[in-house]
């Protein structure tokens, strides 16, 4: 019986929801006990209202000293089973480390939750987000009750920022030229979608992403591919530091794709010319990395890892939003 309630209570918010009315948090039958006091709260907030601010819960990775990496996988293998970590592997194998996605200033993190999952599907590994936490007006001085309420309360993403490495950027106290010019020196191609003074993105002319053997060592060619405000797209100093811009057509009466949309056509365009791919052995330290960040995150309680390792002699750090 609870099984058929939870399944017809679903099927109402999901109409609602489609139908573009408000749906708020209701409270659902668990399916374990019978008593009709056990309850739990499904969903504490408005779908029809939007979150206020970026919170990812693994965006700050233990970072194990690249020396240890060996002494760290063995000291945590014992606590991982065989399962988990050959599918961590054979996912790592096929992760393209050669492309960031940027995203400016999200209007509503939702989209840029769904994105997440999105780019993780895709075999993505990185994402950077500039001011992906927003400045509003907290109250009273030194008073930031209202700020942590809406951190509480805010739905994270699907799961999926424990398994990407998300970066957030305050423009504050990294302008965003900085960030921009650290990626190009990383060697990375900084692309960005705009439908002002933008090539058509089936004749853009992407730089393919090279792989390369031990035998026959090529130079890796790395690409950023940027997207704007929902509301109000780039930002002219972005589209000023990009190498080139790029519109996905559209043959409608909208004017724009929603942003978890965009970043799926972009990616399944970008496959589809074989420019997202798995990378190759040059981003062998990234695997290295990602495979340790993972382990310590698939530990039951968070900190359990940071702990063990910790007592073995390994030197961990955190890396911290600049």
């Amino acid at each position: 019986m609870h099984s058929f309630s939870f399944i017809i209570i679903s099927m109402l918010v999901v109409m609602r929801a489609a139908r573009g009315f408000p749906v708020r948090g209701a409270y659902i039958p668990l399916l374990a006990p019978s008593s009709s006091s056990s309850t739990r709260l499904f969903r504490s907030f408005d779908y029809g209202d939007k979150p206020k601010l970026l919170q990812f819960t693994h965006s700050k990775p233990a970072q194990i000293n690249p020396a240890q990496l060996d002494d760290a996988y063995r000291i945590m293998t014992p606590f991982i089973s065989a399962e988990r970590l050959a599918t961590f592997r054979k996912i790592l194998e096929n992760r393209c480390f050669d492309i960031k996605l940027l995203y400016e200033s999200p209007a509503n993190p939702s989209n840029v939750y769904a994105c997440l999952r999105t780019l993780d599907s895709f075999g993505l590994q990185s994402v950077e987000i500039t001011d992906g936490i927003y400045k509003e007006p907290l109250g009273k001085a030194g008073d930031n009750t209202g700020l942590m309420r809406k951190k509480r309360n805010k739905l994270s993403a699907v799961g999926s920022d424990k398994w990407l490495s998300v970066k957030q950027w305050d423009t504050t106290k990294t302008p965003l030229n900085e960030i921009i010019g650290t990626f190009k020196e990383e060697g990375y191609k900084i692309y960005t979608t705009s439908l002002e003074g933008g090539t058509d993105v089936r004749e853009f002319p992407f730089q393919p992403v090279s792989s390369s053997s031990s035998s026959t060592p090529t130079t890796r060619q790395k690409m950023v591919i940027c997207f704007g405000n929902e509301e109000t797209g780039v930002t002219p100093e972005l589209k000023s530091l990009s190498d080139g811009l790029f519109y996905l057509p559209m043959f409608g009466f909208a004017e724009s794709y929603n942003l978890s949309v965009a970043t799926s056509l972009t990616c399944a365009y970008l496959l589809e010319r074989g420019i997202i791919k798995p990378s190759g052995e040059e981003a062998e330290k990234e695997r290295r990395r990602v495979l340790g960040e993972w382990m310590i995150r698939s530990f039951p309680k968070r900190g359990m890892a940071e702990m063990i390792l910790e007592r073995e002699g390994i030197d961990l750090g955190i890396i911290e939003p600049e």
